[in-house]
């Protein structure tokens, strides 16, 4: 899945897409990021079709890091992790 999020150009398609952001949690502390940072998820929509969710972790500045694709639609078939 993460292949293809990188080798399908999706952090761009993604930055002109609907965000909906799903409940933030506390990263947990094995992830050795620093205190504060929270794991978040986010539904992208295209057009109205749900086209990936990505969960980010959200450093204390606000920062988006580690993007890990968990769906993502590619030739109208979803990929799912």
């Amino acid at each position: 899945m993460d292949r293809l999020f990188r080798e399908g150009d999706w952090e761009f398609r993604l930055s002109v897409c609907h965000k909906e952001p799903h409940e933030p949690y506390p990263t947990p502390a094995y992830y050795n990021l620093p205190e504060g940072t929270l794991t978040v998820g986010f539904d992208f929509r295209e057009r109205g079709d749900h086209i990936a969710t990505v969960i980010y972790h959200k450093l204390p500045d606000g920062t988006l890091i580690n993007a890990r694709p968990k769906m993502l639609l590619i030739d109208g078939i979803q990929h799912i992790c």
